[in-house]
């Protein structure tokens, strides 16, 4: 009986680390994929799980994405949450759109065409104990 509850726990333990995985992984696709002229746009991606965060403070900027790289790193979702990475200054849609000369779903579409790929690497690194 204890082997099937150690074999429980580790699946578990690998379910969440790959979670978390993968949430990191696209959030960091995602925001360095944002354009950056101010910092406004990169500064105001909000990660949260359970309800969106759908602030957005033109004055709040971050020119390397770290607050929000960080803030994914260390949120707390339990495997199969709803995790919500949102942008709502009035040009994020449409510089996502393609406004402003770059092709369109330069941020968030790209990600979500990889996600399958983003997916299959978690689980090797998950496997492989990185």
């Amino acid at each position: 009986m204890g082997t099937v509850a150690a074999a429980k726990r580790e699946l578990s333990e690998r379910a969440d680390k790959a979670f978390r995985a993968l949430i990191l992984e696209s959030t960091k696709r995602v925001v360095m994929r944002t354009p950056v002229k101010t910092g406004a746009l990169m500064g105001n991606w909000n990660i949260a799980a359970g309800e969106p965060d759908r602030s957005a403070d033109e004055a709040k900027t971050d020119k390397s994405g770290t607050t929000v790289i960080l803030a994914a790193a260390g949120l707390q979702a339990p495997v199969g949450d709803k995790v919500y990475l949102t942008n709502s200054l009035p040009y994020a849609l449409p510089i996502e759109a393609g406004h402003g000369g770059r092709p369109p779903g330069v941020m968030v579409g790209m990600v979500a065409a990889e996600m399958a790929v983003i997916a299959r690497q978690v689980a090797r690194e998950v496997k492989n104990g990185l």
